[in-house]
């Protein structure tokens, strides 16, 4: 019987009269624009949710702080100078170590006075108050024409700091080491942050390290040397910088040449990483003398040597021992450096020890993606990366390690918070000041601080 007699349609009816309705209806009401026009309309009703540079201020919020700066600046007639300036500073949640380079990024035309008119239109009109405390920091140090930082950004708060900070006041009658204790925080900061390793920091680079929490923390810490940001400003950890440095320096011209650093740590290096060093192949020396380790050059070897596990270690050492430099570090790679190694060991100890075993301990520890090659995420997800690189080019170490008298990475973290570099940092520092205190025969006890000698 046909169904279309009886007026019942089947679904495929139903759906042509549908479609061919619809498709009818949008031919005679809408217009060819008329679809990107309702999707623009309806783009405008959503609200901009990501500005590059801090969502805009409403007009009632910058009237409330121009109302309160007005009011800060009414009660020094209007004019402010640097003298006075770190209210201001205050007002903007800064560090009162930035109140001078704040005063200068402001005072372009070195009137040595500012208005609230000038301020207004720095920190309110250039929407700097809404930025977040990183691109407020670069903002303030960076050059007007720059897009990076580099190291003389940084000097003027790193000077202001050292010279009002109560725990380093005792370097007040010292203007010498105030300004190698300011280049020592200086190169420590960019060793750490400057990931690529070009002299300079970004805003990425701020956004991404733990520097601003420190810069923002470290005026509230009362002792520099148990604060959670000793990495950039323990007074120690310079000390012994400073002082490691000038052992190695034996004519005084304060560069380190590389039979200079082949003495290091009671000749610790392999001849062969120390030549790796000195090819600059790892890291560009900033020293003008050829051939030659400035204190500089010297800070981030230091760095990299005692606290061989840190990213910017790893990376540093990865590099002198990738000697194709094509980010794969082979057999061949090994065996040049091992080689060496092993030679030593069996002079020293009288005791031969197989590269195949030693290379079989290298790929057990670091358990590689690949069984051709290391690669730098290899060491970098391997918590013993720096026992490795022990193994392959530092004979002290290397010994000790097999001697099992030294801390692995674990050990040393469930034994207190402290890297291989703070524990370094440390006993050297107790060790350095005894001899001296002992050389004018005063009781070490009555000197050393308890959290040095609590260590021993």
């Amino acid at each position: 019987m046909d169904l279309q007699s009886q007026g019942i349609s089947n679904d495929n009816d139903k759906a042509d009269v549908f479609f061919n309705v619809t498709e009818t209806s949008d031919i005679q009401n809408v217009s060819p624009n008329s679809s990107l026009s309702m999707s623009l309309a309806q783009l405008k009703i959503i609200p901009q949710f990501y500005f590059k540079n801090g969502e805009p201020l409403s007009n009632e919020m910058k009237d409330i702080l121009v109302s309160k700066i007005l009011c800060v600046f009414n009660d020094h007639s209007d004019r402010l100078s640097v003298k006075d300036f770190k209210i201001i500073t205050k007002f903007c949640k800064l560090p009162s170590f930035f109140c001078g380079a704040l005063f200068r990024r402001i005072d372009t035309e070195r009137i040595g006075i500012i208005t609230s008119d000038d301020f207004i239109k720095f920190w309110i009109k250039n929407n700097i108050v809404s930025m977040d405390k990183a691109t407020q920091v670069y903002r303030i140090l960076k050059q007007p024409d720059k897009n990076y930082l580099t190291k003389k950004d940084f000097k003027p708060i790193i000077k202001e700091f050292i010279e009002t900070h109560p725990y380093l006041e005792f370097l007040q009658d010292i203007p010498s080491f105030q300004k190698k204790y300011a280049k020592t925080v200086i190169y420590t900061i960019f060793y750490y942050v400057d990931h690529a390793g070009s002299g300079y920091i970004t805003l990425k680079d701020l956004k991404h390290g733990d520097i601003i929490p420190a810069l923002l923390g470290v005026e509230e810490e009362t002792d520099l040397d148990k604060s959670l940001f000793k990495k950039y400003f323990s007074y120690k950890q310079f000390y012994v910088l400073y002082c490691k440095f000038c052992d190695l320096d034996f004519n005084h011209d304060f560069t380190v040449d590389k039979y200079d650093l082949i003495k290091y740590d009671n000749s610790a290096l392999s001849t062969r990483i120390v030549e790796r060093i000195f090819s600059q192949f790892p890291r560009k020396f900033t020293c003008a003398i050829k051939g030659k380790m400035g204190y500089e050059d010297f800070v981030y070897f230091k760095l990299a040597e005692e606290y061989k596990s840190s990213k910017p270690g790893v990376k540093y050492w990865f590099k002198c021992i990738d000697l194709s430099g094509n980010g794969a570090i082979r057999r061949n790679d090994l065996q040049y450096f091992i080689e060496e190694q092993l030679h030593r060991i069996e002079c020293m100890n009288d005791t031969t020890i197989l590269f195949e075993n030693i290379l079989c301990q290298i790929h057990d520890i670091i358990r590689p993606k690949n069984k051709g090659f290391l690669t730098l995420q290899d060491f970098r997800e391997c918590s013993l990366s720096g026992t490795v690189f022990n193994m392959i080019f530092n004979v002290v170490k290397f010994i000790a390690y097999e001697k099992k008298e030294a801390y692995t990475l674990e050990q040393m973290e469930m034994d207190s918070n402290m890297t291989e570099w703070d524990a370094f940092a440390l006993n050297e520092y107790y060790l350095l000041v005894k001899n001296r205190i002992q050389d004018v025969d005063i009781d070490v006890s009555n000197v050393i601080d308890d959290e040095v000698s609590a260590l021993y």
